[in-house]
């Protein structure tokens, strides 16, 4: 860090806050990736306004402002430019603490509005034409881990990086569920499975035998399924189910799936928050956003016909019973590590 000055060219202040973030933080793979890539961005941006020989002394506010404007110029998404400007904000923190820079000039420089956010979420048929995919690749062994993949995705709401990096001993057949410890910030939790799930996993563990490594999905007993071979996995799992044009169909776009059944199923949405592992109930509320069906049945009781009926509101006993439960388990609101019962989904 001595040899770094003000007039370190920002080329290679760049290629060292990459190594910073790959040898002295804790954030993910994906997440230093796209701070090095943000950072890049923006050396990329002064280079072509203040000429290729450009140091840290060209990241002002105005510098910063005027590249926001270039984002937005590109068309850019309000959220693609928030994210861009989070990368530029962690990059500046950077050079503050090595003390290139006085002071963050990145703060004074507003994130645009968000716009907002759209989410597809597949519908049932699509989802079946998943599974029905998966039923189709060969060899067997291919198709029997597809499935116990998918019915996890779809039935405990896993995420992508916690669905690669599941071992073996996190499946419990004898409680029902999956142990979750690999979540999003080091958040464990604890998810039961519907018994159709439990059964396909339980048919995958027969077929998977031993391995030389420890991770429960794996191509052939030596390597195991990591980020590209799963984007394989679904390409061709999408083309056998007859969905080959869904590309927007994702591991997220099935956690979206999972929690929309949940929510017009009646669940209190803190059950839901707790199910898929979120820290705060506002980032579950997003799911209630893209739930048009629960939004236009809600619209429909307002209807005179359906008042006349009497029409009722969705039955909420499921949430009912699982709030009862907890009440008797001594908990008074579902935490990080509270079990609840996906079994609405079989």
């Amino acid at each position: 860090m001595s040899a770094i000055s003000p007039t370190t060219p920002l080329t290679e202040l760049a290629d060292l806050y990459r190594a910073y973030l790959r040898d002295s933080t804790a954030k993910t793979t994906k997440t230093r990736k796209t701070y090095g890539y943000q950072a890049s961005s923006l050396n990329r941006f002064l280079q072509e306004t203040a000429g290729p020989a450009v140091d840290s002394s060209a990241i002002t506010h105005a510098s910063i402002f005027a590249y926001r404007k270039h984002l937005e110029q590109c068309q850019s998404r309000p959220r693609t430019v928030r994210a861009m400007l989070l990368g530029v904000r962690s990059f500046c923190r950077w050079l503050v603490l090595i003390e290139v820079l006085a002071a963050d000039p990145s703060l004074a420089v507003p994130f645009p509005v968000l716009d907002l956010a759209v989410r597809r979420v597949p519908k049932k048929e699509e989802v079946d034409k998943l599974l029905a995919g998966a039923e189709k690749l060969f060899p067997k062994r291919r198709s029997i881990m597809a499935r116990a993949m998918f019915h996890l995705l779809i039935y405990a709401g896993l995420r992508r990086t916690e669905l690669l990096t599941l071992r073996p001993g996190d499946i419990d057949h004898g409680e029902g569920c999956v142990n979750v410890w690999a979540g999003k910030g080091g958040k464990g939790r604890r998810v039961f499975l519907p018994a159709n799930a439990l059964a396909v996993l339980a048919e995958w563990e027969a077929e998977r035998g031993q391995c030389r490594h420890d991770r429960l999905f794996d191509y052939d007993g030596n390597r195991y399924i990591a980020a590209t071979g799963w984007l394989t996995l679904l390409r061709e799992v999408r083309y056998q189910g007859g969905l080959q044009d869904a590309t927007w169909l994702t591991a997220h776009c099935l956690r979206h799936y999972f929690a929309t059944t949940l929510i017009r199923c009646g669940v209190d949405i803190e059950i839901v928050r707790a199910q898929l592992g979120h820290s705060e109930i506002a980032t579950t509320a997003r799911y209630l956003h893209s739930d048009s069906v629960t939004l236009r049945n809600a619209a429909q009781l307002l209807d005179p016909a359906s008042m006349a009926t009497g029409a009722k509101p969705p039955d909420r006993s499921i949430a009912a019973e699982l709030r009862a439960a907890h009440v008797a388990a001594g908990l008074k609101r579902p935490n990080r590590t509270t079990t609840v019962s996906s079994n609405w989904l079989d």
